[in-house]
Formats: structure tokens, C-alpha cells, sequence
């Protein structure tokens, strides 16, 4: 019998795993997609209430996350600055790798805060990307669907004055 791949192994164990449903997560004429796609740019936009984070790979294809809602432009020179260098050139799909070498690269700046806010938008951006690769939605690849309903909350800018604003009111903003 001749000896195989770890890469041949990987992707046979996904070709069976299309007999139960999960063909979503093959990847195009039988490429690997750790190998097709590169990140090519980490971007940061703050806002007055947060720090939105979009990660574009050499496919065209982009992620977006949320980051820490407090201090929004340090936290998005952190993530330029520190996450952009560490990510560029990477396997989107390689999120735990990154999340460990951003938090101790850059633990000096501490466990809450800055650094964490940082890691929780690049963190949710690459999350989004996995998913518009694969074509699954996240809730998918997080481990599926725990309940039919949530309901929803607005953790800022709900308020006007002394008034809640509506679900219609916050979506125009």
C-alpha cells in the first residue's frame, strides 16, 4: 500500500464527508483553499461607537468583524499596526494560529482592553471570510444551530434622549 499525504488524507476524509450533506466545505476542482487564498490587506474603521475590521484576500473575497467599542481609533491602530503585518500573506483559515501569535505578540498591552478588542474584530472578520469561502454560514461552522429563534439586543446607541429608539430607527443610522 502506498503511503499518502497528510494533504491527500485531509482531503479524501472531506470528499466523504460529502455523502452526508457536507459537500458546501469541498473545496473547487479539488483544490486545497489554505493554498488558493492569501490575505492581502488588514483594514480598521473606527467609528464613533466602534471599530469595524475588513480583512480582502488575493480572491477578492473580504470579511468583516466588529472590535472593542471603547477607544476606536487605538484600537484600530492596533489592529493596522500589529495584526495587519502578522496576517499579510496568511491562510485565512488558520484563525487559531493568528489569534495566539496576536495575543502574545502583542501581550504587553494587556489581557482586557485594547489588545483583546483588537483580536475580537480580526477574530470575527476571519470567521466571516471562512464563511463566504466555504459558502456555510458561520453559525454552520461554529457547530450549528442551537434554537429556531433568538431574540435581538442593541448593545449601544439604543437610546435618544430619554427615549428607545426602534430596530428601524437603529438600522438607519
Amino acid at each position: 500500500m502506498k503511503p499518502i499525504t497528510r494533504s491527500q488524507f485531509f482531503h479524501q476524509g472531506l470528499s466523504g464527508l460529502a455523502g452526508w450533506g457536507f459537500s458546501s466545505l469541498l473545496p473547487p476542482n479539488g483544490q486545497t483553499i489554505s493554498k488558493a487564498v492569501k490575505i492581502t490587506q488588514v483594514k480598521a474603521f473606527p467609528t464613533k461607537r466602534a471599530t469595524y475590521v475588513k480583512i480582502e484576500t488575493d480572491a477578492g473575497v473580504s470579511g468583516w468583524g466588529e472590535g472593542d467599542h471603547d477607544h476606536p481609533v487605538m484600537v484600530a491602530k492596533v489592529v493596522t499596526e500589529i495584526g495587519g503585518p502578522l496576517l499579510k500573506g496568511g491562510d485565512p483559515f488558520q484563525s487559531e494560529f493568528f489569534w495566539r501569535q496576536l495575543y502574545f505578540h502583542a501581550e504587553d498591552l494587556g489581557q482586557s482592553g485594547l489588545l483583546p478588542g483588537a483580536i475580537a474584530g480580526i477574530d470575527n472578520a476571519l470567521w466571516d471570510l471562512k464563511g463566504k469561502l466555504l459558502n456555510v454560514p458561520v453559525w454552520k461552522l461554529l457547530g450549528g444551530a442551537g434554537k429556531d429563534r433568538i431574540r435581538v439586543y442593541g448593545s449601544f446607541g439604543r437610546t435618544d434622549g430619554n427615549r428607545r429608539k426602534t430596530p428601524d430607527e437603529m438600522a438607519a443610522e
